[in-house]
């Protein structure tokens, strides 16, 4: 008899464990509040080019390129969007100055990492990654016309914004949250369809990059603020219930 008492306080006080490892857990705000300040690393691809035509070419030649490609606009990676970005997390997350601009020349850079950068080299902590991406696409389809089978291209452009979140423990990476990243400033032109598979020239001339600023500005801000709504919302939440 005593036994199975004793077995029973056994499982009763692990289950008390368990039960207040899991309600001690820290909420994002409380992470961002023992690592501030907490340093936003602005990265971008500084060209915008056919990811797609790329990806074929690789196939044969690993060091082949398309010839698809054009300049990013600073615009998309300009200070003003680098502070906005850190204001509203601070603002929104009711946290001042617990963001702030990392030195991204401090990072080396890693097109096999989400979000470009790797960040094991840096001291244990807390960091963000705000990553720019612009996609030239020249989709080839086909359908059946009186009987006969046409090609066409259809061609557009994007370009997509995303925030990641890493932890680094002895010079380990780890995503926090979502390892796809928090897709920000997504915006993209209307579609054109070619008979053929049209060149930089005409790429830039029928999708102007510039033409998407002030949409993907506003997207990302507000995306932005979304998400901090949540947090902060879940954060009060769980210390309402402690």
């Amino acid at each position: 008899m005593k036994k199975i008492v004793f077995s029973f306080l056994v499982i009763g006080l692990l289950s008390s464990l368990t039960y207040s490892k899991g309600k001690d857990k820290k909420t994002f705000i409380e992470k961002v509040e023992a690592n501030k300040p907490v340093k936003v690393f602005f990265n971008y691809n500084t060209e915008i080019i056919d990811k797609s035509h790329e990806k074929k070419l690789k196939q044969a030649d690993k060091n082949a390129k398309t010839d698809c490609r054009s300049t990013l606009p600073s615009g998309f990676y300009s200070s003003t969007i680098k502070d906005g970005i850190i204001s509203h997390l601070n603002s929104g997350l009711e946290l001042e100055g617990a963001f702030v601009e990392g030195d991204i020349s401090s990072v080396p850079k890693d097109g096999l990492k989400m979000g470009g950068l790797n960040l094991s080299s840096l001291e244990d902590g807390f960091y963000a990654v705000f990553y720019v991406d612009g996609d030239y696409t020249r989709f080839l389809s086909k359908k059946e016309v009186e009987g006969k089978t046409v090609f066409e291209y259809k061609n557009n452009l994007q370009i997509m914004s995303k925030l990641f979140f890493y932890e680094v423990v002895d010079h380990k990476m780890k995503a926090y949250g979502s390892r796809t990243g928090l897709v920000l400033g997504l915006v993209s032109s209307s579609s054109l369809v070619t008979s053929n598979l049209e060149n930089t020239e005409y790429m830039q001339i029928n999708f102007p990059a510039s033409a998407l600023l002030d949409s993907y500005t506003q997207k990302s801000f507000s995306n932005v603020d979304d998400f901090t709504r949540k947090k902060l919302k879940k954060h009060k939440k769980v210390i309402s219930k402690r």
